[in-house]
């Protein structure tokens, strides 16, 4: 019998000592033998580390298929990335985020499913957990991975790397990496160039990735004014690298860069303080100016742009003059009270 393909799984690990022991067990229980696992260790605080080597003890035919790689300094998300596929010496590779966990035949149905098509990648279906319950969620089949890629370019696609198998060759072939140090929008730097340059994409209609949505410590439930210019970094690498690959590919850029922009305004809604303010202004101004120089190719989402801006507006004048109204008749309150 030829023997199976290596599959790397992938592993960043900083400050998820409650999830990292149901991750790590779901990973070490898979039912498909050749795997590697490269955890890397980007200078965690917490005992992540401990408890992933007491989860390793209890399955001792992995032990030698098991890499903790350790970072000198905390480098963040993206560098762990990194080094995690620059560490990879399988065929194929699957990005597990330490939060997560999946299900024990993910590996070997995704193989199964590649050697079946000779996929690039395949794209796995996936479940929301949440503390009391779960919603599977599915990706959309595409014919060709050009009609994939423009699909998550203009946001209307998930963009994660997690619940994919990827043939390791595409980042080694085409220098795909993260930008180090730019933490948010991370996988957004990279899929769509993956998608990109895959040849056959497949995908296994099957929910085997259980994405956590208890955490609230990770990258995608902090907001700040950081993590907000860190994003558009993000955006722009992408812009950058599509801008000479054809009309399509750049209105589908410009749709996903609008999209974002939404986003930052209903985000902007939740928050508070100065990083409020901070995404409502930049994303008023970004529409502005995006939807004149790109009116074509944003026009059909144009019109629930700006309600949704005007919309917006008059709530936050609304609240304002509620709050000055009662300003003042507490401060009359006050004198009058101080006047007796």
């Amino acid at each position: 019998m030829m023997k199976e393909p290596k599959v790397s799984i992938l592993v960043p690990v900083y400050g998820v000592e409650k999830f990292i022991g149901r991750c790590a067990e779901s990973l070490f229980k898979q039912t498909y033998e050749n795997i590697e696992y490269i955890f890397v260790n980007d200078c965690t605080k917490d005992a992540s580390i401990y408890v992933l080597r007491e989860t390793l003890s209890r399955f001792p035919e992995r032990e030698t298929q098991v890499r903790i790689v350790a970072h000198n300094q905390n480098r963040g998300l993206a560098a762990a990335r990194n080094t995690a596929v620059a560490e990879a010496t399988g065929e194929f590779i699957m990005h597990v985020d330490s939060d997560d966990y999946v299900d024990e035949h993910i590996v070997e149905k995704a193989m199964c499913k590649q050697q079946e098509n000779d996929a690039d990648i395949v794209v796995i279906d996936f479940l929301q957990a949440h503390p009391a319950f779960t919603v599977s969620r599915h990706y959309l089949s595409f014919a060709q991975p050009k009609d994939y890629c423009i699909d998550v370019l203009a946001r209307k696609s998930t963009n994660s790397i997690w619940a994919k198998l990827i043939r390791r060759s595409l980042y080694t072939d085409n220098g795909i990496v993260c930008k180090e140090g730019c933490n948010q929008g991370e996988d957004f730097q990279v899929v769509p160039i993956l998608l990109y340059n895959a040849k056959r994409i497949v995908n296994l209609h099957e929910a085997l990735y259980y994405y956590d949505c208890s955490n609230g410590g990770s990258y995608s439930n902090n907001f700040s004014i950081s993590k907000h210019e860190q994003n558009w970094e993000s955006m722009d690498i992408v812009r950058d690298y599509f801008k000479d690959k054809g009309e399509e590919y750049v209105e589908a850029v410009n749709c996903g860069r609008i999209r974002q922009l939404v986003d930052d305004l209903i985000i902007s809604a939740k928050i508070s303080g100065e990083a409020a303010n901070y995404y409502y202004s930049y994303a008023v101004k970004e529409l502005g100016h995006t939807g004149k120089k790109y009116r074509i190719a944003v026009s059909k989402q144009k019109r629930s742009i700006l309600l949704f801006v005007r919309y917006y507006w008059l709530m936050r004048s609304y609240i304002l003059v509620l709050r000055g109204v009662r300003y003042f008749f507490l401060k009359y309150l006050y004198c009058g009270k101080r006047d007796l």
